[in-house]
């Protein structure tokens, strides 16, 4: 009967260790102009990367930084792509060649030439001791 106990309890603490929810502080950096919103979306898998959200925030811009939290998050790893919508029309704008209008940028800050960075590129793992991400918008510009 002891042995039973002990199996169900190391069950149980084993499913809450890793069902343990965390929260994700994204800081939003660079942001040269108080109108329109910032949109940053969380992607959980390669699959779905820049295609399906997981989760989906918004925030009103202010020049410099702005903050915004997802909680409840499973350990896991995510990616993220963020862009300020100066003209708040929820769209992400492209002029030439598909090239976005308004300021963008993703986890881990990768500084693409061309197209956009893969899931690899830009995930990373939450964890409770590495749980703020700050990302760099910035605007490409060829002239």
């Amino acid at each position: 009967m002891k042995k039973i106990l002990s199996f169900i309890s190391l069950g149980v603490l084993s499913s809450v260790a890793f069902s343990q929810n965390n929260s994700l502080i994204v800081k939003v950096n660079g942001i040269k102009e108080d109108e329109g919103q910032i949109r940053i979306a969380l992607y959980n898998s390669e699959s779905t990367f820049m295609k399906k959200t997981y989760e989906f925030k918004s925030a009103k811009a202010r020049k410099g930084v702005v903050h915004t939290t997802f909680k409840d998050l499973p350990r896991q790893t995510y990616a993220i792509s963020v862009y300020h919508d100066t003209d708040n029309d929820g769209e992400l704008d492209k002029g030439w060649f598909g090239i976005p209008s308004e300021p963008y940028g993703f986890s881990n800050n990768p500084q693409e030439l061309m197209g956009s960075p893969s899931f690899k590129q830009t995930s990373f793992l939450l964890d409770p001791e590495n749980n703020i991400i700050e990302i760099e918008l910035f605007k490409k510009s060829f002239f």
